[in-house]
């Protein structure tokens, strides 16, 4: 192999042990549990994923959060639909469920959320979406509330995703695609400044 063969040879491997690492670093932490938290000024749920909405209610029940706030819901939306069979009112203070209706990315849920955060004064929240989409919204939702509002992890486990991710053709999909989205919020940002 000629000289110039081996120096691509060698970007090659160095590239596909970064991005090795990279995706090492992105798995660790995913199955980690739900933080400690007895109460946080807001529940913040982040549509898209099986059983997220229902688990922000019973937290909400619960008396974990003063306000329970689901991002990324259709505008036409109402509490009935999202909470079918419940009797919300007999159960929760419902003046205290806000909707967001504009929120379709996870980056979307981070900004309109901080909005509500700064309207009503919030210092922490708890924030529950799915396990996998876990670690990329935490970052997100970091980097946007930029320090000003502990945030509670509470990750939601679906069918959809299982711990040997890579026996199961969904899990696989859903590790990758998250890994990528990832890999893109990163890149975003750093173009970006966000």
């Amino acid at each position: 192999m000629n000289k110039k063969g081996i120096t691509l040879l060698s970007i090659a491997i160095a590239m596909l042990a970064a991005v090795s690492l990279s995706f090492l670093l992105f798995l660790r932490g995913l199955g980690s549990p739900a933080d400690e938290v007895s109460y946080a000024d807001a529940i913040v749920v982040l549509t898209g994923g099986f059983g997220r909405a229902e688990e922000g209610f019973n937290l909400f029940k619960e008396g974990k959060g003063g306000y329970l706030v689901i991002s990324g819901v259709e505008g036409s939306s109402r509490l009935i639909e999202i909470f079918p069979g419940k009797d919300l009112k007999a159960t929760v203070d419902t003046s205290r469920i806000l909707l967001d209706v504009e929120s379709r990315s996870t980056v979307d849920n981070a900004v309109n959320v901080k909005r509500i955060v700064d309207d009503k004064g919030f210092k922490s929240m708890v924030l529950v979406t799915s396990n996998y989409h876990m670690k990329r919204a935490y970052t997100i939702f970091s980097k946007v509330m930029d320090g000003d509002v502990k945030i509670y992890r509470h990750p939601v486990k679906g069918p959809n995703f299982r711990g040997e991710w890579w026996k199961h053709l969904k899990s696989s999909k859903l590790i990758l695609n998250e890994y990528f989205k990832y890999c893109g919020f990163y890149a975003w940002q750093r173009w970006a400044k966000l």
